[in-house]
């Protein structure tokens, strides 16, 4: 089939248009997915084409009178679904198979079935957002499917001119600079506008969830990519422009913390927990606080082996130095890890710290801010904060309880620059004892009144292997550390 009898729904009907800078449109299948629209002097760019159920190419060209380059972000169904409404196409190269061949009538069906469903959740949160929140506008409402909608093909598409990394696709008194950025798809990319700190982010930053857990999806080369991404943009970015969800446009520090998310989860850093994706195929999800990374069920990386590993080699010594001991009379392998973990803390050790505690759905850490509960709340915490400055323990109070578990409080002094006390806090920590060996399973820091600061340090204390008396920096005084 050609032509725009192809097309299930009227352009007017599906898509919501609106300007997002100078020269600058979103075109929106909401819910669905954001195309963006860039204009130059002389011709104009369309960042994607989106699912092909409605005429995309009318709706961009009731925007601009300028020639229109089609620009794949990359290979996938919903990206290139209105490329064969256009004469010029471009991607990277290793998206010409996918683009260049229709979609299986299969997987239309399997995203007409959520595509219905998500209308459905959308009526009830209308009802309550017109009571309560007044958020949703008309870009963000999603259309509904009419019942043509069971009639949707998605034809192949022209070729599309390659695109390689660093090229420059001259608008006209505008530039696009190409950004090979694989990770997502080994043919993704992102179009940066240097001009005006526009990235055009296609899949490669998701204000939702980064599916990584795709076969042609690597973990570890999307972390590279990012921060790559991260250093190569840095002050030059203003504005980013996903491709999916209701947030089409986000700011520069998103880049940064999807960074430093991705290089956690691929360190082994920051522990998932099993889900679905959008499709509801099993997946094990790594929640951030405004985004998550999916990747297969059953992953484990070597960074994460090696700390536990390492956390039960210092549990097995039978002397430690620095273990505590009231705890090592109760057994050397709980001084032992008590000191790991202190080190790990000080060290900014993440992996030892997080395999320090227990991997229990109820494990649970709690300060000033409230509990984190459960490993993946602690995992983020952990990557986000900055590694606190020195301190040494002032004093130790140990309850053993009839069974396997030890409650220790502790009370640590705060160091400054010059080794004098500049605060205190107590530290009470629940271990028990497992399989694995002794873990934490519940924590409670809390800062302590200022009033006394005199009070002798217990002797021999240390800080991270670190005589007292000459402590380096000095931990944030306040919030989560």
């Amino acid at each position: 089939m050609t032509g725009v009898d192809a097309v299930a729904v009227a352009a007017a009907d599906w898509f919501a248009l609106r300007p997002v800078a100078a020269r600058t449109w979103l075109v929106a299948e909401p819910g669905h997915v954001n195309c963006f629209l860039v204009e130059g002097d002389e011709r104009a760019v369309l960042v994607d084409t989106g699912l092909g159920l409605a005429d995309v190419h009318a709706a961009a060209r009731s925007l601009t009178d300028r020639p229109i380059l089609a620009v794949n972000s990359h290979g996938h169904d919903d990206h290139r679904g209105g490329n064969w409404l256009f004469r010029d196409v471009a991607a990277h190269p290793l998206a010409t198979p996918a683009v260049t061949a229709p979609v299986p009538a299969e997987r239309l069906t399997a995203y007409l079935t959520v595509a219905r469903e998500q209308y459905a959740a959308y009526a009830r949160l209308r009802a309550d957002d017109e009571r309560f929140f007044h958020l949703l506008t008309e870009e963000t409402t999603p259309r509904p499917l009419p019942p043509s909608a069971d009639a949707w093909t998605v034809p192949a598409g022209p070729a599309p001119v390659a695109l390689a990394d660093g090229e420059r696709i001259d608008l006209g008194g505008r530039e696009l600079t190409v950004l090979h950025t694989p990770g997502h798809s080994p043919d993704s990319l992102c179009l940066f506008d240097e001009r005006d700190g526009q990235l055009f982010a296609g899949d490669t930053l998701i204000t939702g969830d980064f599916w990584v857990h795709m076969p042609d999806a690597e973990v570890d080369v999307f972390a590279a990519t990012l921060r790559s991404l991260a250093s190569r943009l840095a002050g030059s970015v203003r504005d980013i422009y996903p491709a999916h969800t209701l947030r089409y446009r986000v700011g520069p520090d998103f880049l940064r913390r999807t960074a430093d998310a991705f290089e956690a989860v691929a360190a082994g850093k920051a522990p998932g927990r099993p889900g679905t994706d959008l499709l509801r195929r099993p997946a094990l999800r790594h929640d951030f606080a405004d985004f998550s990374i999916l990747r297969p069920l059953g992953v484990e990386t070597a960074a994460a082996a090696s700390a536990a590993a390492a956390v039960s080699a210092e549990e097995g010594a039978q002397a430690e130095e620095g273990a505590p001991a009231e705890l090592a009379a109760i057994d050397p392998a709980l001084g032992a890890a008590f000191a790991a973990y202190e080190r790990a803390l000080m060290a900014g050790d993440v992996a030892t710290q997080q395999a320090s505690f227990s991997t229990g759905a109820d494990v649970v850490r709690v300060d000033g801010d409230g509990p984190l509960v459960g490993p993946s709340a602690l995992a983020a915490y952990r990557a986000a904060r900055p590694t606190p400055g020195p301190r040494r323990l002032r004093a130790l109070h140990v309850v053993r309880s009839p069974g396997e578990t030890v409650v220790t409080v502790s009370t640590n002094e705060r160091l400054g620059p010059d080794g004098r006390i500049v605060g205190l806090s107590t530290q009470t920590q629940v271990w028990a004892r497992t399989d694995d060996g002794w873990r934490v399973i519940a924590a409670c820091v809390s800062p302590m009144s200022d009033g006394n600061l005199s009070g002798a340090p217990v002797a021999g204390a240390s800080w991270a292997g670190v005589p007292s008396a000459d402590p380096p920096g000095m931990e944030p005084p306040e919030g989560r550390r």
